[in-house]
């Protein structure tokens, strides 16, 4: 008869007595999973887990979702392993079950396993380091035209200086919609070195520029780059990084951006001068040449091959280089995760191959735990079930899914919801600080680098504190604090530029403006 388990809030065990409850556990498991298994039973448990991963965690790197995966791993746990533990005191022969079930730190520690299993490998790590270079001239090219204005082509008008800074901020949206296009068509890869060529040019052009109406058009193509990238890293190293380190790459992307923003200010105090602009508009191109010479190490997205070719051998091989695999049968596995979660991705798109799909997935389970998980051992989805998520999916177009988020009720209160905040996030006058922040502190500090250097030091600090709150706060109460301290202040910088306060005030509120504006902006990226 299976003993049920009791889940204690505390345990009057040492530390050495604890780990030998897991052991027992562990080779309870062992014991009464299936002998013919090419994995031991421990590692099927992690196999498992991270196939629950795949399913749940984005194929994109943002921030805020440490947490999440936690909540997936400690849910699996809390499904699987009780199933695991129940089956398992039932065929036990020797009488461990019976003496120990699995408590609070027991189901810990397993879940601990699982979040540690996880390795940066080398090939991982150098394509991530690569890649963000293209985050940080996005950045870069942010702020650097902020400083060197006064010494940029003398005798600019206002007019032509604006249509400089601006010519970057409407080449964005066009690459961000080139970006999925071609991202999809050439690979993430293909797409990335595109990017690159195009920073390249674009900065080449800037340090070249014989006027300013050809500064005017390279911003337009570093801006076009800048977009590109913007949409395209985020989903490149979500497609690389297991689905544990997605929120860690999604902070280097995030961090990687304002800290281009703070080296654009560190660059100007010896370059923004009537003799060292180009060389700080030089920049661009010089790291975007040395990302094309370190693109050997850029591998192509798995998830990408594989969705081009389920057999493919370039994916088994990325698989392996990327998570540090070495068994014949983990690669199959995690080639299978990719698949499953690939397809059910696609699925979701819309709510009746979902449901269509989750019957699929339901049929069979015991006991309605899902997961896969059926007495006897573990099961996964199966080549029939898979083709028939394919099948249902192939029924939908792009223009039904289109028009089934703006008709249907509730999709499009969350759509119209997502449209404002973003909407909002970029007029509510960010791009304003990094433009043309000098020109706030001019009059306030002797020199006005200072207080924009000070600022971007202060957007650095503001992003590091954000990744703490996102995985401690809700995404509402953030949205909802930090938009409150963006309007007071702003109502401090205007209140500071029509002279009703002291100007250095102004110096804060803008500080406290960038802070809100990352919490803000890292809120949103976790919803």
């Amino acid at each position: 008869m299976n003993n049920p388990i009791k889940f204690a809030g505390s345990r009057s065990t040492n530390q050495l007595e604890m780990r030998t409850v897991i052991t027992n556990q562990k080779t309870v498991m062992n014991r009464s999973l299936s002998a013919g298994s090419r994995l031991n039973p421990s590692m099927q448990f992690l196999q498992d887990a991270r196939r629950e991963l795949h399913k749940q965690i984005p194929f994109i790197a943002t921030p805020g979702m440490k947490s999440k995966s936690s909540n997936v791993v400690r849910n699996f746990s809390l499904s699987n392993l009780a199933a695991l533990n129940q089956y398992a005191a039932g065929q036990d022969t020797s009488g461990a079950g019976e003496r120990d079930g699995l408590s609070k730190q027991d189901l810990y520690e397993l879940d601990k396993e699982v979040m540690d299993s996880e390795v940066v490998t080398a090939p991982l790590l150098l394509a991530v380091l690569v890649a963000v270079i293209a985050q940080f001239l996005n950045g870069y090219n942010t702020g650097v035209m902020n400083a060197p204005e006064a010494v940029v082509f003398p005798g600019h008008t206002v007019m032509q200086w604006s249509f400089a800074v601006s010519a970057f901020a409407i080449g964005g949206p066009l690459g961000a919609a080139a970006g999925g296009y071609f991202a999809n068509r050439n690979g993430r890869r293909g797409a990335l070195l595109m990017c690159t060529w195009v920073f390249f040019f674009g900065g080449i052009i800037m340090a070249l520029a014989p006027n300013i109406w050809v500064l005017v058009l390279a911003r337009f193509v570093v801006g076009f780059a800048s977009g590109f990238s913007s949409v395209l890293v985020p989903i490149y190293l979500g497609e690389l990084a297991p689905p544990i380190l997605r929120g860690t790459f999604g902070t280097c992307t995030q961090f990687s951006m304002v800290i281009g923003i703070l080296m654009s200010d560190v660059f100007a105090f010896p370059l923004a001068n009537k003799h060292g602009w180009r060389f700080l508009f030089a920049i661009t191109g010089f790291l975007a040449f040395i990302q094309l010479m370190l693109s050997p190490y850029l591998l192509e997205s798995p998830r990408w091959l594989l969705s081009r070719d389920p057999d493919s051998a370039e994916a088994a091989i990325n698989i392996k280089k990327l998570n540090g695999l070495r068994d014949e049968a983990e690669i199959r596995a995690e080639i299978q995760n990719v698949l499953d979660a690939h397809n059910l991705t696609n699925d979701s798109l819309s709510t009746n191959n979902v449901a269509a799909l989750a019957t699929v997935l339901d049929d069979g389970d015991e006991g309605g735990m899902g997961n896969g998980y059926k007495k006897g051992g573990y099961d996964r989805v199966g080549d029939d079930d898979m083709a028939f998520g394919r099948k249902q999916r192939s029924k939908t177009t792009t223009a039904e899914l289109s028009a089934e988020l703006f008709t249907d009720k509730k999709h499009s209160l969350l759509l119209l919801c997502c449209l404002v905040m973003h909407v909002s996030q970029q007029l509510c006058g960010i791009n304003a600080v990094f433009y043309y922040s000098n020109l706030f502190f001019d009059g306030i500090i002797d020199n006005p680098l200072v207080g924009t250097t000070i600022v971007a030091f202060v957007n650095v600090l503001a992003t590091w504190v954000a990744q703490i709150l996102m995985d401690s706060c809700f995404r509402r109460t953030l949205l909802l604090w930090s938009t409150g301290g963006m309007v007071v202040c702003i109502g401090f910088i205007t209140l500071a530029l029509m002279g009703l306060v002291p100007k250095i005030v102004s110096l804060f509120a803008v500080m406290g403006f960038v802070s809100f504006f990352e919490v803000r902006g890292q809120g949103m990226q976790g919803m």
